[in-house]
C-alpha cells in the first residue's frame, strides 16, 4: 500500500540495520566478560549498604553494592523487589518467529497488516526474520494451519511473503511470542535497580525496545562512574527521574502502534488502511525520532546531583 524509507528518516543518527538476538548477545558479552548460564536469583536481602544475593544453580551467596536486574520481561528478580505495581498490557495477539532465506532487496522490510492477521519480514545479515501472528483464538490452530489460512485470505502475496509463510510452516518448532508488555511503577529499590525489559518490557511494534534498554544501561553506567557509595541513592534516583519518562514514552508509542496494527473486522481494517494512506512513517514514529534526537547527558545529570542542584 505504501513504501517509506526508515534509513533516511534515521540517517542522521547512524545506520538502520537489523541484528539477530544471538549475535547481539555475543557482541555485548565480548571482551572477557564472565557469564554464568542457567543461573537465576532466588533471594535478595538488604543489610546496611550491601545487597546479599542467593543464586540458584551456582548454589552460592554473594554481596554487592548494587544489583542490576536485567533479566527480561518475565523477570524473576522483579518479583523479589519492592518496586510497587507492575502494569501489563495484553494485546490478545501472538505469533510465531522464524527465519527465511534472503530474497530480493537485502534492505527491504515488508509488513502485511491483515484483517485478523499480521505478517512481517525483516532483513538481517544473510537472512530474513519472519513474524506471523494474529488473535490468540485464531492462532490456536497452530502455525501450519494458520499460514494456510493467511494464504487463502490473501492470495496475491509477494514472493518474499509467500516464502516467509513457507518458512513458518516448515519450521519444526517456531517460537511463539505472546504480544504483551509490562511496566514497573518504580525502577529503583534499596540496593537494586531494574533495567531494560525487566523495568519496561516492550511490544515489538516500534522496534525500539532493545535500543531503549541499551540507552538506559549506558546512562546508568556513565552516571555510576561519578558516584561514591554515599552518593549512590541520589544518583540512582536521578537516573530513574531522567530515563524512565523517556523509556515509557517509547513504550507508549509501541502500544499506540499495536492498537493500529492488531485489528480485526473488515470495517476496522478499511478505516485503518484509509488512515495509513495519509499517515507517514515519520508521523507514526515521530515520538521515537524525537527521543533519539534529544538524548540526555549522563555526565551532566550525575554532576547535577553531586553538586546539590
Amino acid at each position: 500500500m505504501r513504501m517509506d524509507d526508515l534509513g533516511a528518516l534515521l540517517s542522521t543518527h547512524g545506520d538502520y540495520q537489523g541484528i539477530e538476538r544471538g549475535i547481539l548477545i555475543d557482541l555485548l558479552s565480548a571482551g572477557g566478560l564472565p557469564v554464568s548460564f542457567d543461573t537465576t536469583i532466588d533471594r535478595i536481602t538488604f543489610s546496611g549498604s550491601e545487597s546479599k544475593v542467593e543464586f540458584s544453580g551456582a548454589a552460592i551467596t554473594a554481596s554487592f553494592d548494587l544489583v542490576v536486574a536485567a533479566d527480561g520481561i518475565h523477570s524473576r528478580t522483579r518479583d523479589l523487589l519492592p518496586i510497587g505495581k507492575v502494569d501489563e498490557v495484553d494485546t490478545g495477539w501472538g505469533g510465531w518467529v522464524s527465519w527465511c532465506d534472503p530474497i530480493g532487496d537485502p534492505t527491504l522490510g515488508e509488513e502485511l497488516w491483515g484483517d485478523g492477521c499480521f505478517l512481517g519480514v525483516y532483513p538481517v545479515k544473510g537472512r530474513l526474520g519472519v513474524f506471523l501472528g494474529g488473535p490468540t483464538e485464531r492462532t490456536a490452530i497452530g502455525p501450519v494451519a494458520f499460514a494456510d489460512r493467511v494464504r487463502a485470505d490473501v492470495p496475491k502475496l509477494s514472493e518474499r511473503l509467500r516464502s516467509a509463510l513457507d518458512a513458518v510452516s516448515a519450521d519444526p518448532d517456531p517460537y511463539f511470542w505472546p504480544l504483551t508488555d509490562v511496566r514497573s511503577e518504580r525502577w529503583v529499590a534499596a540496593g537494586a535497580v531494574l533495567l531494560g525489559d525487566a523495568a519496561a518490557g516492550f511490544l515489538p511494534t516500534a522496534g525500539i525496545g532493545a535500543a531503549m534498554a541499551m540507552e538506559s544501561a549506558w546512562m546508568l553506567g556513565r552516571m555510576l562512574a561519578h558516584a561514591r557509595r554515599a552518593d549512590l541513592d541520589a544518583v540512582l534516583a536521578e537516573w530513574e527521574r531522567v530515563e524512565r519518562p523517556r523509556v515509557e514514552s517509547a513504550q507508549a508509542n509501541s502500544r499506540v502502534l499495536a492498537n493500529l496494527m492488531f485489528r480485526r473486522g473488515p470495517v476496522v481494517a478499511w478505516l485503518r488502511e484509509t488512515i495509513m494512506r495519509a499517515l507517514t512513517v515519520k508521523a507514526a514514529l515521530g515520538p521515537i525520532v524525537r527521543l533519539i534526537a534529544d538524548q540526555p547527558d549522563p555526565d551532566e545529570a550525575a554532576q547535577r546531583v553531586l553538586s546539590g542542584r
